[in-house]
């Protein structure tokens, strides 16, 4: 029977280090080409198979979500319809593994997508193992800020979240499962080993794991953190991560169910709650510009694969909020996709811009429309460029028509009908 090892963790937790360990030891991860690059977000790699992370996200996406979405429903409810794409990746991985090679598999979005690729590996004959990573949730939420401007709190939200889903895919797994605390390889770098080589059942010394421990890796030590949190969320985030704690200190983790009652109470209360000021900790419609790329990505899948939902939702609501005409400005690529959907909708365009017009006061140009809706058949009054001469001839005929964020659209659009 083939063995395959699952590691499941928070982003920016160390899940990328401790895949790399596990392929140090032999497990077969992929080929290097199949893999995503490094970046400087983690200059020595994700060590994560592309197409998974690419099925991954169609999950998500398909469910209205993606990597910094908060979905209490979805933790135990993605659907079955993908089990043509997960058979494709492990057979191809089982193609290319030695004998008797355990596979191995990483990406923290499968907190959330395990169960789809644990339906496959059943009706394959492969057995699941879990390993979970866990990091301090200061730690992690200060990263997450730093590097995609999300607001510390609900950082801390996500941290919880994604935790959470990845102990219910352990509770659920009838295997061994390992938990292991990102500050242990730090700390105390043999007792971690050690408890990796169990797991494994591996005997002998492996030189290359003492090579990929680099303690200048590590980043923003949470003594170091010096954050204002919600007394309340503060409690509920720290009740997680003792419990992590607890669990990675037995050698084959049992997740209690009452705990994982309580636990799931905590973040029913978390995802409905505001612990800050200004609602910044609840789930956005849109999120900031940090996250365009996860946004682009998203609306360009469901600009591709459900044009016919988005006809009818924008018709929708040109008869609900009585909208007949919008200006847009966003993202010229998408605009050129969005456009024909909007005019089949029966709500015409008066102008694109690739900025908000209200922040008018430079020069402004338009990517491509024209192109577009000439291949479409239609004429679009755009206004290619604009300054200080032309702002209250602007101001006046924008003051007829709603003025929306392509993303913002499309998004509310999308969160409505899925």
């Amino acid at each position: 029977m083939k063995k395959m090892v699952l590691v499941l963790g928070m982003h920016r937790s160390a899940t990328s280090l401790t895949t790399e360990l596990l392929s140090s030891y032999g497990l077969y991860l992929g080929e290097k080409e199949e893999l995503c690059k490094p970046n400087q977000n983690n200059q020595r790699g994700y060590f994560e198979n592309r197409s998974a992370v690419w099925l991954n996200n169609k999950i998500l996406y398909e469910h209205g979500m993606h990597w910094a979405s908060l979905n209490e429903d979805i933790i135990n409810k993605i659907e079955t319809r993908y089990t043509s794409d997960v058979n494709a990746i492990l057979q191809q991985m089982i193609g290319k593994a030695r004998d008797g090679q355990v596979l191995l598999l990483k990406d923290p979005r499968m907190c959330i997508t395990e169960p789809v690729w644990k339906r496959q590996m059943e009706e394959l004959g492969i057995e699941e193992h879990i390993v979970m990573v866990f990091r301090h949730p200061y730690e992690v939420a200060k990263s997450i800020e730093v590097r995609n401007h999300i607001d510390f709190s609900y950082a801390l939200k996500i941290w919880f979240y994604n935790n959470f889903s990845a102990l219910c895919r352990m509770a659920e797994c009838n295997t061994s499962a390992l938990v292991l605390n990102h500050d242990n390889y730090f700390m105390e770098y043999e007792e971690q080993i050690g408890k990796i080589e169990t797991f494994l059942g591996w005997q002998g010394s492996n030189s290359a794991a003492d090579e990929i421990i680099d303690v200048t890796l590590r980043h923003n030590n949470a003594k170091e953190i010096n954050k204002e949190v919600n007394a309340r969320l503060q409690s509920i985030v720290f009740e997680m991560y003792q419990y992590l704690i607890e669990l990675s200190a037995i050698e084959k983790a049992v997740i209690r169910k009452e705990k994982l009652m309580q636990l799931s109470g905590f973040l029913t209360e978390i995802i409905n709650t505001s612990y800050s000021h200004g609602n910044c900790d609840m789930e956005p419609d849109v999120f900031q510009d940090a996250l365009g790329k996860e946004k682009k990505y998203w609306c360009a899948y469901h600009l591709e694969n459900n044009r016919n939902l988005l006809i009818s939702g924008f018709q929708k609501m040109s008869t609900e909020m009585g909208i007949k005409e919008l200006s847009i400005y966003g993202n010229g690529t998408l605009t050129k996709a969005l456009l024909p959907i909007l005019f089949s909708s029966g709500i015409d365009i008066i102008a694109v811009y690739d900025k908000n017009p209200a922040d008018a006061g430079q020069q402004n140009h338009v990517h491509g429309i024209q192109e577009a809706v000439l291949v479409d058949g239609i004429i679009l009054n755009t206004a290619v460029n604009y300054g200080m001469q032309v702002k209250n001839e602007l101001k006046e005929k924008f003051a007829m028509c709603r003025v929306l964020d392509l993303y913002e659209l499309l998004y509310k659009m999308l969160k409505t009908c899925l």
